[in-house]
């Protein structure tokens, strides 16, 4: 599901970014990945945050919720004055995106912000096709904490790549306890 999803939210930003500065892709990809995650039948009320999507400000006051998308179940409780008000129960989905090519130091502070929070759901999404895309793969098992989170490590295209004839094809590895497992249009391998 969440390869699926990625590739969907990656072509979607491709069909928007064309003439956007690379910041502004960026920012592009969050949004076209928190819309996907918004148009999932989730068979319960779930809400999507994320800082360019305002529409939850009215019952939350805030649109990004701590991860540059938080996926969560709502549910509705009664308050004190016995008016109906919307709770979080649980994530579903934490999402980290981060495109630098160089800097393995904001890697690991978007890791460490995935690893302190609870969610059935993990993804950080780096770019591909740098020196940072062999070390996540070395270094990131040994930071992993055993919980009942899945963790799952994304590869897309740096946005100065989008367009080009070179660009990095999209990779996504789910952590498990045999190693990395990636999924790919031709199948499945464990690395």
């Amino acid at each position: 599901m969440i390869s699926k999803l990625i590739q969907t939210s990656f072509i979607n930003a491709l069909k928007l970014g064309k003439d956007f500065s690379n910041s502004k892709r960026s920012k592009l990809w969050v949004e076209c990945l928190a819309q996907s995650f918004r148009n999932i039948d989730w068979k319960r009320h779930i809400t999507v945050f994320s800082r360019d999507y305002d529409r939850n400000r009215s019952e939350f006051r805030l649109n990004e919720l701590l991860f540059d998308i938080t996926v969560a179940e709502v549910k509705i409780v009664k308050s004190a004055k016995g008016s109906h008000i919307k709770t979080l129960t649980g994530a579903k989905w934490l999402v980290e995106s981060e495109l630098k090519r160089t800097d393995s130091r904001d890697i690991i502070i978007d890791f460490s912000k995935l690893m302190i929070g609870d969610s059935e759901n993990k993804l950080l999404v780096i770019s591909a096709g740098s020196s940072l895309t062999q070390w996540s793969l070395e270094t990131i098992p040994n930071l992993i904490r055993k919980s009942s989170s899945n963790f799952y490590l994304a590869f897309i295209p740096h946005p100065d790549d989008w367009y080009s004839e070179n660009c990095p094809k999209i990779e996504v590895y789910q952590y498990t306890d045999k190693g990395w497992l990636c999924s790919e249009k031709s199948g499945s391998r464990v690395v």
